[in-house]
């Protein structure tokens, strides 16, 4: 959760707070957290409810969002399928596959590497 908060993408985020609140199905401890974002791109995760009002609600298992953070799902699918469940604005839910977070090393692959190297 900690990498997923610090890769959201807060540029397609509307001005303001943005409170997203991350519910893990498959988990029993830390199944909730809340992505706090502010335009300034400050992004601040909880465990503990703050207190503010959530705008969107992602419901998915852990595996399913990681799936979807290393790149190896597309978000419109998992909605289609119910892997991740959505529930907010049409404006912020309509938008998310421009702020849902992805791995900085999605586009990375074993050949690139080799080259660095």
């Amino acid at each position: 959760m900690w990498d997923f908060h610090r890769t959201l993408r807060t540029e397609a985020l509307p001005d303001g707070e943005t409170v997203i609140l991350v519910s893990l199905t498959d988990r029993t401890d830390f199944d909730m957290w809340r992505i706090i974002a502010r335009s300034n791109n400050v992004i601040d995760l909880c465990t503990q409810d703050p207190g503010w009002e959530v705008d969107v609600y992602l419901t998915a298992p852990f595996a399913g969002l990681i799936t979807l953070w290393m790149g190896n799902a597309v978000i419109h699918e998992a909605i289609d399928n119910k892997t991740i469940v959505l529930d907010g604005p049409r404006h912020l839910v309509g938008a998310v596959a421009d702020w849902i977070p992805q791995s900085p090393m999605v586009n990375v692959r074993p050949a690139d590497l080799a080259k660095n190297s």
